[in-house]
C-alpha cells in the first residue's frame, strides 16, 4: 500500500484493524460487535475497503475514511460462504507480446500453451472416461446373461481416441469361483496421452449340482465378454 500500512480483519472478534509494517501504531478501525456484519476476507483499495462477510453472505464495502456506514456491495449466489477476496486493476499490468499470446501462435495449440526458454510448448490434456463400471459382485446362475455398460472416452481437444480392453469382445475367459478378475479399458489419443478405466468382477456360484461338485471337482464359470456375458458351468 502507498501508506505502508497492514490491514486485517479478525473473524472471531469482528474487528477491522491496521498497523505499520513494523507492527507499531495498531489502530482499531471498525468494531463490528453487535452489528449484522461478520467480516472474513479483506481487500484494500485506495478509495475503499471490501471484505467477504459470513453474515450478509456477500461482499461488503466501506470508504477508506470510514465516514459512512458499511454497506453490502454484493449478495453472493453461492451454496457456501465466501472466504478470500482480491482485486486486480487492469492498468497495473503490462501487456507483453509473447509466443503464447492470443492470435499469434497459440491458434495451433488446441489446449494449453506453455512458455519455454526456446519459445513455447503445446500441452494436451489426457482423454476422459465419461463412464466406468463399478466393481461387480456376480452371482452366477445357469442360463443367466450378464452385461455392463461399455465405458466411453473422449479427448477435451476433440482429438481421436482409441479404446482397447484387457479382454476382447466375444472371447471367453475363466473366472474361478470366489475369486476376483480385473477388467481394464485403456484410452489413448493421437498425441500419446492416455487414461485408464478398470473394475473388478467377483464371481459367486449361486447354484450347482452338489453331486458333480463332490465327485468331479471344482465349479468354474466361463464368461463371455464384450456386451453380453453368458455364464457356463464346468467341472474339473
Amino acid at each position: 500500500m502507498p501508506e505502508d500500512k497492514l490491514y486485517w480483519v479478525e473473524a472471531r472478534l469482528d474487528r477491522l484493524e491496521r498497523c505499520n509494517l513494523d507492527g507499531s501504531a495498531r489502530d482499531l478501525l471498525i468494531d463490528f460487535t453487535g452489528t449484522n456484519f461478520n467480516p472474513f476476507g479483506l481487500a484494500v483499495l485506495p478509495e475503499a475497503i471490501f471484505w467477504t462477510d459470513w453474515s450478509s453472505e456477500g461482499i461488503d464495502v466501506s470508504d477508506r475514511n470510514f465516514l459512512q456506514e458499511p454497506t453490502t456491495f454484493l449478495i453472493a449466489d453461492s451454496p457456501t460462504r465466501l472466504n478470500g477476496i482480491s482485486f486486480h486493476r487492469r492498468e497495473n499490468y503490462t501487456y507483453v507480446d509473447m509466443d503464447c499470446s492470443f492470435g499469434r501462435l497459440n491458434s495451433s495449440c488446441n489446449e494449453l500453451c506453455l512458455l519455454t526458454p526456446g519459445g513455447r510448448s503445446c500441452v494436451h490434456v489426457s482423454p476422459i472416461f465419461h463412464s466406468c463400471p463399478n466393481n461387480i459382485d456376480l452371482f452366477i446362475q445357469e442360463g443367466r446373461d450378464f452385461s455392463w455398460q461399455e465405458p466411453l472416452a473422449t479427448s477435451p481437444s476433440g482429438a481421436d481416441v482409441t479404446v482397447t480392453s484387457s479382454h476382447e469382445g466375444g472371447g471367453l475367459f475363466v473366472i474361478p469361483i470366489n475369486q476376483t478378475i480385473m477388467v481394464s479399458y485403456n484410452a489413448i489419443d493421437v498425441f500419446g496421452n492416455s487414461a485408464i478405466c478398470f473394475f473388478n468382477i467377483y464371481v459367486v456360484c449361486k447354484y450347482m449340482d452338489m453331486f458333480y461338485v463332490f465327485h468331479l471337482g471344482e465349479c468354474t464359470c466361463v464368461v463371455e465378454v464384450g456386451g453380453g456375458v453368458f455364464p457356463l458351468f464346468e467341472a474339473d
